[in-house]
């Protein structure tokens, strides 16, 4: 990441702070691609029941 971004992004954070927030990003972005995975899951199965395959 470019200096510039880091220190809009990071700065004023203490490094802890700034650790925090990265593992939660990670973690919001894994739990993003389960919620879309189950959405097209559910998606195909309403397609299944409606007999439409």
């Amino acid at each position: 990441m470019h200096r510039y971004l880091w220190h809009r992004k990071f700065g004023g954070m203490d490094m802890p702070d700034a650790k925090r927030l990265k593992a939660l990003e990670a973690e919001d972005a894994r739990f993003e691609k389960i919620l879309v995975k189950s959405m097209l899951d559910i998606a195909s199965l309403e397609v299944v029941a409606r007999g439409k395959f």
